[in-house]
């Protein structure tokens, strides 16, 4: 009786199935046919032999049904991905006229089937159309013809531009089907190219006349590209890849003449930055290198010729033209400045301390020429305009390892604060590439290993492309990543590598071997233009010599891969355990306009470090580096803020304020009293008076007077609306909403139980703003 239940259960719920639920259906089969596999293979008792042969007739139909299932789900996701291609694009249509029409009949069979299956939609009426079966597999088959046809294509496309590997497939086919629709393309050039976000055409788009960054930096090349004589693609997009070089390459020519006046005696502010606004933030930096490593260059090879008693005076004279660029920079920085230019000042600043450091270190080390190793080991930028090729005018040396400059456009990217730390790894790296191998920076988390190689990628003008590694990755992804850094030249860093499965580890490490090998071939003949090329995933590949793969990896997670022996002698490794958090406090702090930027830098690391040891363990604390330089670029915004209120006298107790500010108003009320004693055993005179006033003064009264009324009108808060609305939790609702408005640089969420009413919290905040712009006050707008 226990098998007659469950056989009356089934058998209604499998009639009724319809066909068009493919995944929920073949659940259903998979667990039904299971159960009919038991039945039929168990023991026959003579009152259950009257349902032997319905149990086995019902076995075959199942099994029919999940075969029928597996192929359909196939033909049909097969279906719907060809359908988008070609039905969506003329210039598909047009680029493959034979896979589109063997698709358009292959779609129109298809489309028969659906309309039988949709007249009598059951699935045992499904299965009693003639030949269905057969004819889904020959649909399978054919769908799989074009689509092997299509990545053929798609490969073809690929080596004609190489920048295409770092695009997806679909991306790829809607850049190739939309190729006169430039503006419909703009979204995909951040893919292909490091800081471009879009490309700058004429009004009748038919001429390709520069590059913009996210930032809105643009540049203008030299010669226009034209797509009207290039209509190709790829073959004005080639053009436009050769001449984003070409054009840096002449603006840096350019820049390095100009620069020539402000090194002799003093700067003059508004020459300096005119000549910042006349070139990009890359060609700026550049400069500066280029200038100082030539000024050191020259005071060594003078101090070198006066012999071993030499004075070290012209050194030092570099040192004081370093400290006095530092002033001028830093002196503009607390200036009203648009904001491209700012991200130019704090670049060339972040640089500066930078240089300002390495020369008190030679001067320390006692430096007497330019062969001492102290020197050598820096990174040292040599410009010579007598190369009649404009992309080799540029050349980086660091030890006994020599680059060419890349010429990639960078954009205004964020400039990483270089520390010793940075130094030991740039000089590892930098031997490990004229050696031809891998670099494999490792440490724990947070300590700047993806960064540092991103860094340095862009000192030398290189593509840099991260690569989060997971299970995810196969043998087949790999080679397509690899094939692309190869004919690209590009730089490719595979963060957390350690996480792929031990069998790709070593399935990798024969495709890194043979790409090493071959561009060590070309040691004997350094400087020939013989292609290089290799064998990758079943094809030959050129290789372009200025390719790099690094490798980055955090040995102290669990559930790591080991790196097999022969794998790890393809890279050298680096430890970086620890960042200098001071000497990165101090750049930031120096490029926010903080004078004091030293002094400060003593205190306000420690105090990250006892807020981290001594505060209660919340999950939206964060004392890293990255909650760090958010609190300095705060600090900064309201310096500047505040300047014109702050006196020169008071200067010292305004940074002092600033720091209250920035820190301890986000914290809790029941820490308020441990932060304030933290700071005070730190910094007691400059917060001497002031740790009674954590909510006394605000800029906000506005918001204040309004935001007591929100919880009745916006039914947010404690109460929800209540006409009882408690007079503290009217006191406590304002505090929360001005703190929200002072953090609102440094975070960018909110964290809570559900049911916070998050979105009303926007909402206000957007109002608030409105109100603000309309009375003509001033707010940031960040808020909306």
């Amino acid at each position: 009786m226990i098998v007659r239940e469950n056989y009356t259960v089934y058998r209604p719920r499998v009639l009724r199935e319809r066909a068009g639920r493919c995944p929920e259906c073949n659940n259903n089969n998979i667990e039904k046919s299971f159960f009919f596999a038991i039945f039929s293979l168990s023991r026959p008792v003579s009152p259950l032999k009257e349902f032997e042969e319905d149990a086995l007739a019902w076995e075959e139909k199942l099994n029919r049904i999940n075969a029928l299932f597996d192929v359909w789900i196939d033909v049909q996701r097969r279906w719907v991905y060809l359908e988008g291609i070609f039905s969506g694009s003329a210039d598909i249509q047009t680029l493959l006229p034979m896979e589109t029409s063997r698709f358009t009949s292959i779609s129109s069979e298809f489309l028969t089937l659906m309309k039988k299956v949709s007249k009598s939609p059951l699935v045992l009426d499904v299965l009693n159309i003639q030949g269905v079966q057969r004819s889904l597999e020959r649909l399978a088959d054919l769908l799989g013809k074009i689509q092997k046809a299509l990545g053929e294509y798609l490969e073809r496309e690929r080596s004609s531009f190489p920048r295409f590997y770092f695009v997806g497939d679909e991306d790829l086919l809607e850049i190739i089907g939309n190729s006169k629709n430039i503006p419909r393309l703009q979204k995909h050039f951040k893919k292909m190219f490091a800081g471009v976000a879009s490309i700058v055409l004429n009004e009748e788009n038919t001429l390709v006349t520069g590059l913009s960054s996210k930032e809105g930096e643009e540049m203008v090349f030299s010669t226009p590209v034209s797509i009207a004589e290039n209509p190709k693609i790829n073959e004005w997009l080639t053009l436009v890849e050769k001449e984003m070089r070409v054009t840096l390459a002449k603006r840096l020519a350019s820049a390095v003449a100009e620069s020539a006046p402000f090194k002799q005696g003093t700067i003059n502010q508004q020459e300096y930055m005119a000549w910042t606004d006349r070139y990009q933030s890359q060609i700026v930096v550049l400069a500066a290198q280029i200038s100082w490593s030539e000024d050191v260059e020259a005071a060594l090879q003078t101090m070198e010729k006066a012999g071993p008693d030499a004075s070290s005076q012209p050194l030092e004279a570099v040192l004081q033209s370093v400290e006095q660029t530092l002033n001028v920079l830093a002196d503009s920085v607390l200036q009203e400045q648009p904001p491209l230019r700012r991200k130019k000042l704090e670049h060339l600043i972040t640089e500066f301390v930078h240089k300002r450091d390495v020369t008190r270190s030679l001067l320390k080390s006692g430096v007497k020429g330019p062969r001492d190793f102290q020197w050598l080991s820096q990174m040292r930028f040599y410009f010579d305009p007598r190369q009649p090729e404009v992309l080799r005018q540029l050349s980086i040396h660091m030890a006994n390892a020599r680059f060419s400059y890349g010429f990639e456009y960078l954009g205004v990217q964020d400039k990483l604060v270089q520390t010793p730390l940075t130094d030991r790894c740039y000089l590892t790296m930098t031997q490990a590439l004229e050696a031809r191998l891998g670099g494999s920076p490792f440490g724990p988390a947070g300590t700047g290993k993806t960064e540092s190689v991103k860094a340095l990628g862009h000192q030398l003008g290189r593509f840099v492309l991260v690569f989060n590694c997971d299970e995810t990755f196969d043998f087949q992804a790999m080679g397509r990543i690899f094939v692309g850094l190869c004919q690209v030249g590009a730089w490719g860093c595979f963060d957390e590598f350690n996480r792929l499965e031990e069998r790709m580890l070593s399935a990798v490490s024969q495709q890194i071997q043979m790409i090493q090998e071959t561009l060590r071939s070309r040691e004997g003949g350094k400087g020939t233009d013989q292609p290089l090329s290799v064998e990758l995933i079943g094809k030959q590949v050129r290789v372009n010599p200025d390719m790099a793969i690094f490798i980055t990896m955090n040995p102290g997670y669990a559930g790591r891969s080991n790196l097999p022996d022969n794998l790890k002698k393809l890279f050298r490794s680096l430890a970086m355990t620890s960042p200098d958090r001071q000497l990165i406090a101090q750049v930031m702090l120096f490029s926010q306009g903080f004078r004091t930027a030293e002094k400060l830098a003593s205190k306000i690391v420690p105090f990250f470090k006892l807020c981290n040891e001594q505060l209660s363990n919340q999950s939206h604390y964060d004392f890293g580096l990255r909650a760090l330089k958010s609190v300095l670029v705060s600090a900064g915004n309201i310096k500047r803020d505040r300047i014109q209120r702050i006196r020169d006298e008071l200067r010292e107790k305004g940074e002092g304020a600033i720091e209250e500010n920035s820190i301890a108003e986000h914290l809790p009320e029941q820490e308020a009293s441990l932060i304030f004693c933290l700071s005070y055993s730190l910094a007691s005179t400059a917060w001497k008076g002031r740790l009674q006033k954590l909510y006394e003064c605000t800029t906000m009264p506005l918001l204040k007077e309004k935001s007591s009324r929100v919880p009745k009108q916006t039914e947010i808060g404690p109460h929800r609306g209540r006409s009882e609305f408690p007079k503290r939790a009217c006191r406590d609702w304002r505090k929360q909403k001005q703190k929200i408005v002072d953090s609102k640089d440094s975070r960018k969420g909110f964290i809570g139980p559900q049911q916070g009413r998050f979105p009303q919290i926007e909402e206000l905040l957007a109002k608030y703003v409105l109100e603000q712009r309309a009375a003509q006050r001033p707010v940031m707008t960040e808020l909306l």
